[in-house]
């Protein structure tokens, strides 16, 4: 069997495509909304990041951020088993370790100075 190089390495031995391994990646999106919600936690109120991730998940609407996330997988498309998932301590840690540590936009994101506006009339 030969070691494909290149482009050929993405082709199966029948000339077609191959198909993704594995559990999908977390939409860039979301990455980005997480990833910023965190950063704005953390500098308002001098939090590590953990701990500002550990207070976005206890947050009322975080079910609401995450559920785009959890209905591109097969398993939680038309049920709300993972409502239930996302509030163990289990997952939390877990999705951190894997998702927002292992980040491919934390590099950019660093170099961008978010500003945040409130929308707050007086």
């Amino acid at each position: 069997m030969k070691n494909k190089k290149g482009i050929l390495s993405l082709l199966t031995t029948k000339g077609t495509l191959k198909k993704q391994r594995g559990k999908p990646r977390i939409d860039i999106g979301i990455e980005f909304v997480l990833y910023a919600k965190i950063q704005q936690i953390s500098s308002s109120r001098k939090l590590s990041e953990w701990k500002a991730w550990l207070q976005l998940t206890e947050h009322r609407h975080f079910d609401i951020l995450m559920k785009s996330h959890f209905q591109k997988m097969q398993k939680f498309r038309n049920n709300t088993k993972w409502r239930y998932l996302i509030k163990d301590p289990q997952w939390k840690k877990n999705f951190y370790k894997n998702n927002i540590v292992r980040s491919r936009l934390i590099k950019r994101l660093k170099e961008i100075e978010f500003t945040y506006i409130n929308n707050k009339t007086n």
